[in-house]
């Protein structure tokens, strides 16, 4: 939602696409009731949902890669799942996204070095740091686990 696709500037305000507001309501509002759907552009939002998944797919591997703690109890509660239930969910979309689509989105982010490196490793990449999150941790109920620390600097 922090991406301007689908916002057009207008003056001194911002207006979203119909096709914008509808992703982000229910990406705010899983259960929100629609009355009619008729006049939302379905090729629009499939074009939306694709661009911000790739984008998605990149901050997950930032994340991981600097080892930034990730906060559970948000995640649950955006969620409705258990967290690693939603990490499970992610490695799945992560393993089936098509590698076609991975820099939709992100190519105006990347040099070409980059794009390079995101065409051959980004996927791969993250699903070898997303894995371990899913193992059941080894340290006492008490310690913590280097995963949630902060990276030294």
């Amino acid at each position: 939602m922090t991406n301007s696709l689908g916002i057009q500037k207008k003056d001194n305000y911002y207006i979203a696409s119909k096709e914008r507001a509808f992703l982000d309501t229910i990406y705010l509002n899983q259960s929100y009731y629609f009355d009619n759907l008729s006049s939302i552009d379905w090729e629009k939002c499939f074009e939306m949902i694709i661009i911000t998944a790739s984008r998605d797919v990149y901050d997950i591997w930032f994340f991981l890669k600097n080892l930034w703690p990730v906060n559970k109890e948000i995640v649950e509660r955006r969620t409705g799942t258990d967290f690693r239930d939603h990490l499970r969910r992610c490695l799945s979309f992560i393993e089936s996204f098509s590698d076609s689509h991975l820099l939709a989105g992100l190519g105006d982010l990347l040099d070409e070095k980059q794009k390079a490196w995101a065409r051959a490793r980004l996927k791969q990449d993250t699903i070898y740091l997303l894995k371990p999150r899913l193992q059941p941790r080894v340290f006492g109920k008490n310690t913590k686990d280097v995963r949630d620390c902060p990276k030294k600097r």
